[in-house]
């Protein structure tokens, strides 16, 4: 930043970044409860920044795995963002 402070720069992850966090979701959720973070829902969907039509992100529904493509619009605003941060 222009003030000299540090900026965190937070990014949606992708499909294939939210697919590693599935498979890894029991070691990951240990970490961030040891570290007093927030853990990563167990059952819920969540967005990705991967896009998989002009009106469409791909999503990944954390009970089950995989992705389906859902349209970026209101009626899918069920649907939960997780922000991660580039280290």
């Amino acid at each position: 930043s222009s003030d000299g402070k540090s900026v965190i720069d937070f990014f949606l992850p992708s499909a294939s970044e939210l697919t590693t966090l599935y498979n890894n979701k029991t070691k990951v959720n240990a970490g961030l409860k040891k570290a007093g973070g927030m853990t990563i829902r167990t059952r819920g969907t969540y967005w990705s920044s991967t896009e998989c039509t002009s009106t469409g992100a791909l999503v990944l529904p954390l009970g089950v795995g995989g992705t389906a493509c859902y349209t970026k619009d209101s009626s899918n605003s069920k649907y939960y963002a997780r922000c991660a941060v580039a280290y």
